[in-house]
């Protein structure tokens, strides 16, 4: 880990390319996530897993996801000079993906696609692509100039 961060150090971009990359980050994950989680729906009551999927996604936005970006948000912001692009998170938060990560893949390969599953990957990629409305706003201030160049 400390030598791939090393190399991603090396990588240097601005503060307003961090905002971009976490952004963007945010929205692939959860756009993946959503049709992933769209597609195990199953059959006969798939609007319900869309729907139960879309609620609790709305509740792990403004409960958790909405909070966690900001920090990053504020973090990015903070910065004074170019950063290597591992920066674009902090390293209590690629923990925290790594865990995700590992996660996922363990209760796919422990499990087969279900819509209990669907109705989770639904709710964690609406949550992200909800969330991600912080980054799209900061990005917005930053080609506005509002916060200085970045």
């Amino acid at each position: 880990m400390v030598k791939l961060r090393s190399i991603l150090s090396v990588y240097r971009v601005s503060r307003s390319t961090l905002l971009v990359m976490a952004t963007f980050l945010w929205v692939s994950v959860g756009g993946m996530l959503l049709v992933k989680g769209w597609g195990w729906k199953g059959t006969g009551y798939e609007w319900l897993v869309v729907v139960l999927g879309l609620l609790f996604g709305v509740l792990k936005s403004v409960l958790f996801l909405d909070k966690s970006f900001i920090r990053s948000i504020a973090r990015i912001k903070q910065f004074s000079e170019d950063k290597g692009i591992v920066n674009v998170f902090s390293a209590k938060t690629w923990l925290l993906i790594s865990i995700m990560i590992v996660f996922g893949l363990t209760m796919r390969g422990l499990t087969s696609p279900c819509p209990a599953i669907g109705v989770l990957y639904v709710a964690i990629g609406w949550g992200m692509l909800l969330s991600s409305r912080h980054g799209w706003c900061a990005c917005i201030k930053v080609i506005r100039g509002e916060h200085g160049p970045g």
